[in-house]
C-alpha cells in the first residue's frame, strides 16, 4: 500500500496537468499542479489517520500491572537519553555494521529526492527555473519518482521468491549495486552522455529495484541478530540511521555541491549513486545470522 500510494502521489502533477491545471509559475512561486497535489495529499492523510483512529481497536497490554507501574513513573529526559546512548554503544555488531550501510543508503536517496528534478531540468531538458520548460521537467521528475515506486511495488513480489533462493545479504548487495549504477549513470551527462526524457526510465527501474530491497532486506538481516526481548527497542534505534543521514545531507551537502561540484545538481545525483555503491560495498561487511542465532 505504501508503494501504491507513492505511485499515485508521484503522478498527481502529471494527472492534474492532463486535466488542464496550469503549470505556469513565475520564479519564486509554486505551480498550481504542485500546490493542488499537496492539498489532495493533505486531505488523504487526514482521512486515512481519522479512519485508522476511529476503526482500529486498541488491545490491552499483556501485563496490565507492569503497564500501570510504568504509567506512574515520571518522564525523565536524561534517563531516556542515557538509555539511547547505551543502546548505541552496546548494539549488536550486525546492527552496527548495518547502520553504516543505512547511512550511505539514505544519504543517497535524500540527495536524489532533493536534486533529481533540478538535475534533469538542467542536464536533460536544458531548462532554467521560471520557464514552462522547467515545469515540464519538474512534472516528468515527479513521474520518474512514480516509476521507481511502481517498480519497487512490483519487485517486492519477486523478492519473496528470491529470498527462498538467496540470502538477504546477497540480495541487498545486488539490488543496491543496481540502484547505485542507475543513479550514478545520470552523472554521465557531465561527460557528454545525453539522456532523453524516456531514457530516464532505465535509471528509475534500477532505483526501484534498490528501493524495494531497502524497505525490507536490512530488517530481515537485523531481526535475526537482535535479542527477542529488545527487538522493539533496537528497531526504534535502528531508525536513527534513516533520519541522521538525511539531516546531514540537508545541513551539509548543499555547501559540498556548491564548492566541490560547481553547483551542478546533476553531479549531485551522480554522487548519490556513488553513495549507494558504497552502501553495497559495506553490506559485504555485515555478518548474517540464522533465525536460531542471536547476538
Amino acid at each position: 500500500m505504501i508503494g501504491a500510494g507513492a505511485v499515485i502521489a508521484s503522478f498527481l502533477p502529471q494527472i492534474l496537468t492532463y486535466l488542464g491545471v496550469s503549470t505556469d509559475a513565475p520564479i519564486g512561486h509554486i505551480p498550481a499542479t504542485v500546490r493542488y497535489s499537496f492539498y489532495i495529499g493533505a486531505v488523504v492523510l487526514l482521512v486515512a489517520i481519522s479512519a485508522t483512529v476511529f476503526t482500529t481497536p486498541e488491545y490491552p497490554p499483556a501485563n496490565m500491572e507492569e503497564f500501570k507501574a510504568l504509567q506512574k513513573k515520571s518522564f525523565d529526559p536524561l534517563h531516556s537519553l542515557k538509555e539511547m546512548w547505551q543502546a548505541m554503544v552496546t548494539m549488536p555488531q550486525t546492527m552496527r555494521r548495518l547502520a553504516v550501510v543505512q547511512f550511505f543508503t539514505w544519504a543517497a536517496f535524500m540527495v536524489m529526492w532533493v536534486y533529481f528534478t533540478p538535475g534533469i531540468a538542467s542536464g536533460v531538458f536544458h531548462a532554467v527555473p521560471g520557464t514552462p520548460e522547467y515545469e515540464v521537467a519538474a512534472n516528468w521528475g515527479s513521474s520518474c519518482f512514480g516509476i521507481y515506486n511502481g517498480v519497487a511495488f512490483g519487485f517486492a513480489f519477486l523478492l519473496l521468491w528470491l529470498t527462498t533462493k538467496f540470502s538477504a545479504k546477497i540480495i541487498h548487495i545486488v539490488c543496491l549495486a543496481i540502484g547505485g549504477l542507475g543513479l550514478a549513470s545520470l552523472g554521465l551527462t557531465l561527460f557528454g552522455v545525453q539522456f532523453s526524457k524516456m531514457s530516464l526510465i532505465i535509471p528509475m527501474v534500477c532505483i526501484g529495484i534498490a528501493w524495494s530491497s531497502i524497505l525490507s532486506m536490512p530488517y530481515a538481516m537485523l531481526s535475526n541478530a537482535l535479542p527477542a526481548e529488545k527487538m522493539g527497542f533496537y528497531m526504534g534505534v535502528f531508525n536513527f540511521f534513516i533520519v541522521i543521514p538525511q539531516i546531514c545531507v540537508n545541513l551539509f551537502f548543499g555547501s559540498f555541491m556548491k564548492h566541490a561540484l560547481g553547483g551542478s545538481a546533476i553531479a549531485a545525483v551522480g554522487v548519490g549513486g556513488l553513495s549507494l555503491l558504497i552502501a553495497a560495498a559495506f553490506t559485504f561487511w555485515v555478518k548474517e545470522h540464522h533465525a536460531t542465532q542471536q547476538g
